[in-house]
């Protein structure tokens, strides 16, 4: 493998072979192999920090059996860690199905698809379904031939199968193989399609959630909260979970002249901090560096928390780019340009800056668990929860 395709390769989302081994070796070991291996096993470590445990925690309690709540959009910024997310949610909900006894184990509990970007004007739902289809292992029905009767025979029909058919044959394949969740990756494509408006792309989900037992997730950035919204409001089983950044992007200017600040203070038990959680993922990345040279990345944790707007997908991708640059280099010594490469550029920092400050205002008190007006304060949390007592 040439130089030039370790990186892109080594960033790739879905599993490659090597990942089982690698995923076995200390960061003493990693050291030892080539570069390619070691950005590989620095790109997979998984970081957990408190807003990853919360939104891990919302999505599944969101999906729970017994939770009322069919449609379930999980909205971040580009590069957030959503997909991280994803995939502990969906590891989560195999293990949750798998070893239910109660109801029978699902033979396929979790499907996940990812919405097209096909360049049509018009969503293709015969898309969607075939994707479905192929997740749930019936691919073999995309070229499947329409059918009508004829004298109490079935006869092949003209033409392809009709959206209709296909979308019989989800809900066949949904009952039978005991779905219960079908996770829309990129659903913010969804936003794109149709000119009837979000009422009928959401209509249409809507239709595949009230079969019974099963629930879709939705996952996408913030072009996907404006339809989530407008749909919430009349939707009673629709939640929104947000993916929040740790900078305070309303307060954050994110092109500042570099200044390296002090550890920040730690918080004291029961209370939470989003610089210090953001500070403790900065120094378990240094710790598992994967070259020999290893730079104090804590000492620069507020310009890195600037350059990924707080996001921990988003300080990852810096810091692997960082890593890669640095393998490059012969003597493996990292020089002061591989810091300049390594952030995203001022115009598209500022570009993901301002999708983050609209796609925040337009989720205000309308995500799940979001503080409101009618929210406890602590005082009166305490004297309801340390209230009348029996006997």
């Amino acid at each position: 493998m040439s130089k030039h395709d370790d990186m892109s390769t080594a960033l790739r989302t879905e599993e490659l072979p090597i990942d089982a081994t690698l995923k076995k070796l200390t960061r003493e070991q990693i050291l030892q192999r080539p570069s390619f291996e070691r950005l590989r096993w620095f790109h997979m470590l998984q970081m957990q920090h408190a807003e990853l445990v919360r939104v891990v925690g919302d999505v599944l309690e969101l999906l729970d059996g017994d939770a009322e709540t069919r449609i379930v959009a999980l909205v971040g910024m580009t590069a957030a860690g959503k997909t991280t997310c994803t995939r502990a949610v969906r590891n989560a909900l195999i293990r949750r199905y798998r070893t239910d006894a109660s109801d029978g184990a699902a033979d396929m509990p979790v499907l996940y698809i990812s919405a097209p970007a096909n360049g049509e004007r018009s969503l293709s739902w015969r898309v969607i379904y075939g994707r479905m289809l192929h997740g749930g292992g019936l691919g073999v029905l995309r070229g499947a031939k329409a059918t009508h009767e004829v004298s109490g025979r079935l006869e092949y029909a003209h033409g392809a199968m009709t959206v209709a058919a296909l979308r019989e044959f989800v809900e066949t394949m949904i009952r039978e193989r005991n779905v219960r969740v079908c996770m829309i990756d990129e659903a913010f494509h969804l936003t794109r399609f149709g000119e009837s408006g979000y009422a009928a792309v959401m209509d249409t989900l809507k239709s595949l959630a009230d079969i019974d037992g099963f629930k879709l997730l939705l996952i996408g950035n913030y072009d996907l909260a404006d339809m989530m919204v407008e749909y919430a409001q009349v939707a009673r089983r629709t939640e929104i979970v947000h993916f929040r950044p740790y900078l305070d992007v309303e307060k954050g200017k994110l092109n500042q002249p570099v200044e390296l600040k002090a550890p920040p203070p730690k918080p004291k038990a029961g209370e939470t901090s989003n610089e210090w959680e953001f500070y403790m993922a900065v120094q378990k990345y240094q710790d598992n560096w994967p070259c020999q040279n290893v730079p104090d990345l804590c000492a620069m944790w507020w310009p890195l928390m600037l350059m990924s707007v707080g996001a921990i997908g988003l300080l990852k991708m810096a810091l692997c780019r960082l890593a890669h640059l640095q393998m490059k280099s012969k003597t493996e010594t990292i020089t002061k340009e591989m810091f300049g490469k390594m952030r995203k550029t001022p115009a598209a920092l500022d570009k993901i800056h301002r999708d983050v400050v609209k796609g925040s205002e337009s989720l205000k008190d309308a995500t799940y668990g979001s503080p409101s007006a009618q929210a406890m304060n602590d005082e009166q949390f305490l004297r309801v929860v340390g209230g009348r007592r029996n006997g």
